[in-house]
């Protein structure tokens, strides 16, 4: 078999000795025409080769497809992947999947997969162009980010991330990872790198030394003991809040303006060379002094509940202390500290430091239930111990931890109360002290999303008529709490299975089996527990039960009299509790077996 290939001819070189009628060189079939000899040079060259370059790239085009892929994105792949198009769909909607860059073949310049469930591994160091990348408020475990060193703008909080490698991302400008389980971070390779948020970690370790160009630091909520910021001379805002800083040396920064270092336990704190410190937060640490600048243009400052007897524990300033913009208490070393235990679940909060025989109202939404269970209560000092109610006022005289108690949610039991009428039921929270709330909703296995039933009930049944029949239903409810008329805390929701809604059937086939016996065939339906079979001389009365069968057939033969005219119908059952609920009767069909 032979393969016509088109070409392009080229003329090199012509070497005319006698006239030349026509040259005829086209793309697809040459022709030529000579009156006399001509000498020329030619270049058959494929017309692929001259083909326009692609649009996009293809090296890109491929990653996004493997990204759609492996997390079974709601978005075409494209197809073919050689570089040719690109869905619209990848740039269009809120958020755009893509952003492209403008010279052909375009790259991928911006990656947003934010909040589109993904979970385990990420791998995007293909996407060799990428500049910013988005991937926040999925279930990723790591990332694989080598080779991206055009990257400035890297999202990646709200996930699972244990850690984290930044190396050779020489051009990354914002990083935020808060709100993961990352243990370390270094980023002191990340020199041009000018904001950072790490908050909501379990950091005990934080390397920014080498990341001069640092104007924003946030790393609140973690576990640091130590934190070297001397070097970050362009730092202009630092947030250090809730940890376990026992020092903290920021002498040379006077650039910086905001410090706010609440929640730990430093001692001593000198300020005196932070000549641009406006605002100042360091209250709830063990500070017997603090160290101002003489001339610093301070608009806030806090230091409640620390251990300074009086205001001469501050120096270098003279402060008008207003208890608004400049709160000072003098505490008298009567500070004592709640902590709060978590006991199981998931979250983070800090402890709480206070004046000793001051109440404090327990909270109810600090830390995130374990699977399957709903706040109880606050146990005292142990998790045996004293049991008070979340929102209880309560006053402390030492320093305590309070446990979480968590219970098990309820759990959903439902069942037929009718053909189409379905009851559910669960469990009560043994709670006391404030009233739970259910919301019951449900949901057909052909619907992507539950629909509410009742706004809230305080009963632990609810009752469904006029269901579809022959759908498929769960069920769902959610305890919640009204804490005020605003606020709720809602509790995990528990589900029940499924259950079918038994249906009117098709009218049975009837046919002859033998000499004194018929067969009925008909469609099962799911969800049954048998059929009922009756059988009259009449259409529409005087029909009388012959035979019940197993959910497990759908024929069976019954004997009958010869020459006569029956009519038949059939229907579903279920037993619930040792009671049968019948669907409605099907259509009738007659026979007469000869």
């Amino acid at each position: 078999m032979f393969k016509r290939i088109n070409y392009i001819v080229i003329v090199r070189k012509v070497c005319l000795f006698r006239q030349v009628y026509s040259i005829k060189a086209t793309e697809g079939i040459f022709t030529e025409k000579f009156s006399h000899t001509l000498c020329m040079c030619l270049t058959l060259l494929p017309s692929t080769a001259f083909a326009e370059d692609p649009e996009f790239h293809a090296g890109d085009i491929a990653e996004i497809n493997k990204i759609i892929d492996t997390y079974d994105l709601d978005l075409p792949k494209a197809d073919p992947a050689d570089g040719s198009y690109a869905p619209n769909e990848w740039s269009t909607g809120l958020p755009q999947l893509v952003f492209w860059t403008e010279v052909s073949p375009k790259r991928v310049r911006v990656l947003d997969v934010s909040n589109k469930d993904l979970t385990g591994f990420l791998d995007v160091s293909g996407l060799t162009a990428l500049d910013m990348l988005f991937c926040n408020d999925n279930q990723l475990h790591s990332l694989n980010l080598s080779g991206l060193t055009s990257l400035k703008t890297l999202q990646c909080s709200n996930n699972q991330l244990h850690s984290l490698n930044l190396s050779g991302l020489t051009s990354l400008d914002i990083l935020s990872c808060s709100s993961n389980q990352l243990q370390s971070l270094n980023v002191s390779s990340l020199t041009v790198l000018t904001e950072l948020n790490c908050t909501n970690n379990e950091l005990t370790s934080l390397d920014v030394s080498g990341s001069t160009a640092l104007k924003y630091l946030y790393c609140y909520n973690n576990k640091l003991t130590s934190l070297n910021v001397r070097d970050l001379k362009n730092l202009k805002r630092l947030d250090c809040q809730s940890n376990l800083l026992t020092s903290l040396d920021v002498s040379g920064l006077t650039a910086l303006e905001t410090l706010e270092c609440s929640g730990n336990q430093l001692q001593s704190l000198n300020l005196s060379g932070l000549t641009s410190l406006a605002e100042l937060d360091s209250s709830k640490n063990q500070l017997t002094g603090l160290t101002l600048n003489n001339a610093a243009p301070y608009s806030k400052i806090n230091v409640i509940y620390n251990f300074m007897e009086d205001t001469s524990a501050v120096n270098g300033r003279d402060i008008q202390w207003d208890e608004n913009d400049f709160v000072f208490y003098p505490q008298n070393g009567n500070n004592i500290m709640i902590i709060y235990d978590k006991n199981d679940g998931t979250g983070k909060r800090e402890n709480s430091t206070l004046l000793k025989g001051e109440r404090v109202q327990l909270p109810f939404d600090i830390f995130k239930a374990p699977e399957g269970k709903f706040l109880k209560a606050w146990a005292v000092k142990t998790a045996d111990g004293l049991q008070l109610q979340p929102w209880d006022s309560h006053p402390f005289y030492e320093d305590t931890t309070v446990y979480a108690i968590w219970e098990d949610l309820p759990k959903v039991n439902v069942k037929l109360y009718g053909h189409d009428d379905i009851h559910v039921t669960w469990d009560a929270l043994s709670v006391e002290g404030y009233t739970v709330y259910y919301r019951v909703e449900y949901m057909r296995s052909t619907w992507d999303d539950y629909e509410e039933l009742t706004e809230e009930t305080t009963d632990t049944y609810y009752k469904q008529p006029n269901l579809e029949a022959g759908a498929r239903y769960k069920f769902r409810v959610t305890p919640y709490i009204k804490i005020n008329e605003e606020e709720t805390y809602e509790g995990e929701p528990s589900e029940s299975s499924y259950i079918y809604i038994l249906k009117k059937i098709a009218a049975p086939r009837v046919s002859k089996s033998s000499r004194n016996y018929v067969r009925l065939r008909w469609t099962n339906i799911p969800g049954e527990s048998g059929y009922q079979i009756s059988r009259s001389r009449y259409k529409t009365k005087r029909f009388s039960t012959v035979k019940r069968v197993s959910y497990k057939y759908s024929t069976t033969r019954i004997k009958t009299p010869r020459n006569r005219r029956y009519y038949y119908k059939i229907r579903a059952y279920k037993t619930v509790d040792g009671k049968r609920i019948y669907a409605p009767w099907s259509a009738v069909r007659s026979y007469r077996l000869r």
